[in-house]
């Protein structure tokens, strides 16, 4: 018996220990765990749509109705100008609960080797005219990737919101791009945020202003003027509106799980 105390007791000398020595390293307050991330869901992939094609033009899928919190409708989009584009694009089919696509080839037309625009888009439209800020509650679209693979990335990666003053809802399109964005094997997460969405004339209206509402909302990936084989492909698990101050920093999500580690140690030896 008094083995076994004097056991516990230095394994709760070593787990504190190593939890100061985190709090140290991270510059945290231990008190403080990190807060969970507010958000309101604009999809998880749930419900199922699929396009396989040998494209020239554009191609969609039915739309999908009642997606997300904000009951939008969905369509899969792929376009293409060149002479024909190879791959699949789906949600909910070659993994439950995600959108993946995939872009395997584009065909130049003859004589145009470096002639061809290609396009996978998630097109979102809303019934009801949608303040995307949600009464100032977010600040920020987020899309959680689980990969994004292949040697020949998009030349953008795009979000467009279209809308404006009612009753009409027009004379606004604010658009956001990635440029390039950096393949990654890995869950990984993009942020864009509303301050950083511009008119094509580059200025950036308050869209935090209550007067504004939004009818569509357009995802794509562009590649311009390539053509060939592209071994690309990508999996989104979901976009969401967070207010960024709610995303916890990495550290804190490190100290979080150390801290469930060093409960779980101790739970084991009891």
């Amino acid at each position: 018996m008094s083995f076994q105390l004097r056991y516990e007791g230095a394994h709760f000398q070593c787990r504190s220990l190593l939890i100061l020595q985190l709090v140290t390293l991270l510059n945290c307050n231990p008190t403080q765990l990190p807060a969970a991330e507010s958000f309101a869901l604009v999809d998880d992939f749930n419900q199922s749509a699929e396009l396989k094609f040998i494209s020239r033009t554009t191609t969609e899928t039915l739309p999908v109705e009642n997606v997300g919190d904000f009951s939008l409708t969905r369509t899969l989009g792929v376009s293409q100008s060149g002479n024909g584009i190879v791959g699949a694009y789906d949600a909910n089919i070659t993994r439950s609960g995600a959108l993946h696509a995939q872009l395997d080839e584009v065909r130049p037309r003859v004589g145009l080797d470096d002639f061809g625009i290609s396009d996978f888009a998630v097109d979102y439209r809303i019934s009801e005219p949608l303040d995307i800020s949600v009464g100032g509650q977010y600040d920020a679209i987020k899309f959680d990737f689980l990969f994004l693979r292949g040697p020949r990335q998009p030349d953008r990666f795009r979000a467009t919101m279209w809308g404006g003053l009612e009753p009409s809802l027009t004379g606004v399109s604010l658009s956001y791009s990635l440029i390039s964005p950096t393949a990654n094997n890995n869950r990984f997460t993009i942020l864009m945020p509303f301050e950083n969405f511009t008119t094509r004339g580059g200025s950036t209206p308050g869209i935090y202003d209550p007067a504004f509402r939004f009818n569509r909302i357009l995802i794509d990936f562009l590649w311009t003027a390539q053509t060939g084989q592209f071994d690309w492909s990508m999996q989104l698990d979901r976009i969401s509106l967070v207010n960024t101050a709610s995303v916890p920093e990495p550290k804190t999500v490190v100290l979080a799980f150390a801290l469930i580690g060093m409960f779980v140690v101790r739970r084991k030896f009891q």
